[in-house]
């Protein structure tokens, strides 16, 4: 037997649930956040990267992004990781892709 599900709208009320969750952590003076770091200029991971900032944006947490040229060095990369991990506005939980 197949179940038809409907991945718009449980995608809504997933968000709709976030968004209020963030929305009482920020009353409480901690509103969540998210940080991106993107290296260079391949077009997938531009847009994987815009769509975690839109859903962020949506979602009202805060955005700390970092854009890095094709260039940048491990040290480059380093400092910026470094930086954000400095920020006492940006979680402890790192994800890397």
């Amino acid at each position: 037997m197949t179940t038809r599900i409907h991945g718009t709208g449980i995608a809504r009320r997933i968000r709709s649930q976030v968004a209020a969750e963030v929305a009482a952590a920020a009353g409480s003076g901690s509103t969540p956040g998210l940080a991106t770091v993107l290296v260079g200029d391949d077009p997938a991971s531009a847009v994987y990267v815009a769509a975690k900032r839109r859903a962020i944006k949506e979602a009202g947490m805060r955005d700390f992004h970092r854009q890095l040229p094709p260039h940048a060095t491990h040290d480059d990369v380093a400092a910026v990781m470094d930086e954000l991990a400095a920020d006492p506005g940006v979680a402890r939980r790192a994800e890397t892709i």
